[in-house]
């Protein structure tokens, strides 16, 4: 009996033994092979700008605005507002060894540059912005040169792989090398030796870089040139150079079934039967609705057309007005007596309205929320008005419940 418990102690000691020896070994490995990050922050996935780069090909489109966000009193370079207001620019990606290029998705007079031509699916227009392309490189543990064995350390690798190859790459996203924001009167224009973009690093600064789903801004300090006598009388003998601070945000373009409207400066009047009325001179009567209630528009004076043989024409222009989308659906799809899925339009009283968001900045003075409010509520009551007379069976009264 004394023998066995011997026995049995001793195959109990040499199992802990082995326990603890094979915990110990466990330990000692994993410290060995704790993965060392060395990669620094601050760069992009080329799939966030493009999900075809490795077919290097063009993105989808990208709308992409410029804004004047903070200029002080002795400039006047710029205002606050400035850039793109209404009308943003669309642009697709394309990525090059040297430089993340926006070119123009579209035309400025559609059809002008072949675009419109059957089969130009990969259209390439002129480039609106342009960032240098610091370097491209993926993300591999070290190894050793010798015997191959793969190390614990993960660094930036730039030369296993062809540029075009490699999945990342670091952006100076600080300067648009594409022109620069000038006054038409010449009083001043940006420093591009000055850039720098404005908290790329500090999640607390307000007008920090921003890349999120889809969306991506960039917050740009920079210095003036500026003619004193030009500034005011109180700026005459201020020869300190101003800050301007300019955002670019660029966000992807959402699929939409917006229905575009037409608004020219005149319409042809038609009968009851819906034929044209003439004049005594045989021309045909036109009524000006733009003089009696007038709209933003695309381009302001008609955005021009494209002839073959002409160039481009005034005829036919593009009127379409510059409006909020209120509709969650303008159409939808159904399938025909042959079976083929096509788009139908919604009637207006059978479609479902959708709120306009508005936002405050962060610089917002707490002191003017309550005006805002305000202004944001009698807006509301306008919104409110016009979906309930463009469905005037659907709601009992304005206030759309």
């Amino acid at each position: 009996m004394h023998e066995k418990t011997k026995a049995s102690f001793c195959r109990r000691s040499w199992f802990s033994f082995l326990v603890l020896a094979l915990m110990i070994l466990s330990i000692s490995c994993s410290n060995k092979n704790a993965t060392i990050n060395r990669v620094v922050k601050n760069y992009t996935d080329k799939a966030y700008i493009n999900s075809q780069w490795e077919k290097q090909q063009l993105s989808d489109p990208w709308y992409y605005r410029l804004t004047v966000v903070d200029v002080p009193p002795n400039s006047q370079v710029a205002s606050i507002g400035s850039g793109h207001w209404l009308h943003p620019d669309t642009i697709r990606w394309e990525i090059t060894e040297k430089y993340l290029l926006g070119l123009r998705a579209h035309s400025p007079v559609p059809g002008a540059e072949g675009e419109l031509r059957e089969g130009a699916n990969n259209y390439r227009g002129v480039p609106v912005v342009a960032f240098a392309i610091v370097s491209h490189f993926d993300i591999a543990k070290d190894y050793d040169y010798t015997t191959g064995e793969v190390g614990n350390v993960l660094n930036e690798d730039e030369s296993s792989r062809l540029w075009h190859e490699r999945r990342f790459m670091r952006i100076d996203w600080s300067n648009n090398v594409i022109g620069q924001l000038d006054r038409e009167d010449g009083t001043g224009s940006l420093e591009k030796d000055t850039l720098y973009a404005v908290g790329l690093s500090d999640p607390g600064n307000p007008k920090r870089s921003r890349f999120e789903d889809d969306y991506i801004e960039v917050t740009t300090r920079q210095g003036v040139k500026i003619d004193n006598f030009s500034s005011g009388e109180a700026f005459q003998s201020d020869s300190a150079s101003p800050i301007v601070d300019v955002r670019m945000s660029f966000m992807k373009k959402a699929t939409s079934d917006y229905e575009p409207l037409t608004y020219p400066d005149y319409v042809t009047l038609n009968s009851k039967s819906s034929k044209t009325v003439y004049d005594q001179n045989h021309f045909a009567v036109k009524v000006p609705i733009w003089e009696k209630f007038g709209f933003y528009r695309a381009a302001f004076e008609g955005q021009q057309t494209w002839d073959q043989r002409r160039g481009s024409v005034e005829s036919n222009k593009n009127y379409n007005i510059t409006r909020f989308n209120v509709w969650k659906n303008t159409f939808e799809e159904t399938v025909n007596a042959d079976g083929v899925k096509e788009k139908k339009i919604i009637a207006l009283d059978m479609r479902e309205p959708k709120p306009i968001i508005y936002y405050t900045n962060v610089y917002h003075p707490e002191s003017l929320i309550n005006a805002s409010r305000k202004v944001e509520s009698e807006w509301n009551q306008v919104f409110k008005e016009m979906v309930f007379y463009a469905q005037p069976k659907k709601y009992e009264n304005i206030s759309l419940h």
